[in-house]
């Protein structure tokens, strides 16, 4: 029945078996992953989505796991997380190609000191490469596609392609790349500045961000901010900051995160923030559309 797993094995594929969710993500919750497998080069990864899609086996692809939350039963499917060539990145004189495991705030950072900026206030922002581009991440008035070029894009089928900007498909917080395929690299275009300059920028962020984000186990921010408004006010305009369901916490730091306070299930989240989207509906009529992905639930509204 699974006769591509020895298939991707003997390939040099690392594939892990009913590994707990919990492990993988910032919010420590989560039932097993049927199977979580690591390519650790593009034709690596190309070979895996082919023997993927032949043999209709669901997949997604998890980065640092912080903005993504589990059901307690876990995920039926491949869990993707890039790994060796996939997690290195090089500069080219003004511009970076970085594979899409590479963590952004190590990548952020090497530009700045190398005095290339368009991307230092995303420092300390948690996720790969990949995932940032996928999401179009973004905080501090700035995000990501402020400096994308084009990306390398292994499809279903297990073919690269090369995307361009005008192909992107960047929106606030999203883009079309999630429903195409894995971002195996990405090509980034960096302005020169003044190092000083950049670490100013960078440091200020860093210390903002560390100042308005609680300590603990979390997703981040759990809704995006509606048009005009900022998410975490409406929030906590409804009373709801410190409210608790099991183990499961809103933030009064920011009351746009949920925190685990120990053994939170991913239920006890879920319920908390169905409980948020259903308070600030009544009160302001605004629907919060979620920022944090929900894997395995009902649909939260």
């Amino acid at each position: 029945m699974n006769e591509w797993v020895p298939v991707l094995k003997a390939s040099g594929l690392e594939i892990r078996e009913n590994v707990p969710l919990s492990t993988c993500t910032t919010m420590g919750v989560g039932g097993p992953a049927r199977w979580i497998l690591s390519p650790t080069c593009r034709r690596n990864a190309e070979t895996m989505m082919s023997a993927l899609t032949r043999h209709k086996i669901p997949w997604m692809v998890l980065g640092k796991g912080a903005n993504t939350i589990f059901s307690d039963e876990g995920f039926p499917g491949a869990i993707i997380r890039l790994k060796g060539l996939l997690e290195k990145f090089r500069f080219q004189g003004n511009s970076v190609v970085a594979g899409g495991g590479v963590i952004l705030h190590r990548m952020v950072c090497s530009a700045v000191e190398r005095g290339l900026g368009g991307l230092e206030r995303l420092a300390g922002f948690p996720s790969t490469v990949g995932g940032a581009v996928m999401m179009n991440a973004g905080c501090y008035g700035q995000s990501i596609e402020a400096a994308f070029d084009h990306a390398i894009l292994i499809t279903p089928e297990g073919a690269s392609r090369t995307l361009l900007r005008s192909e992107a498909g960047f929106e606030y917080r999203t883009s079309s790349f999630s429903e195409r395929g894995i971002i195996a690299y990405t090509v980034f275009q960096f302005g020169a500045q003044p190092v000083s300059t950049l670490r100013a920028s960078m440091e200020e962020v860093l210390a903002r961000r560390k100042e308005s984000l609680p300590p603990g186990r979390h997703a981040g921010s759990v809704f995006k901010n509606p048009p005009g408004h900022k998410a975490w006010e409406l929030i906590r305009a409804c009373g709801l900051a410190g409210l608790r369901e099991g183990m499961a916490e809103i933030s009064t730091v920011h009351s746009n995160v949920i925190l685990n306070r120990g053994s939170a299930s991913a239920t006890d989240i879920f319920t908390l923030a169905r409980r948020m989207i259903s308070e600030v509906r009544d009160r302001f009529g605004v629907v919060l559309e979620p920022e944090v992905k929900f894997i395995g639930f009902p649909p939260l509204v």
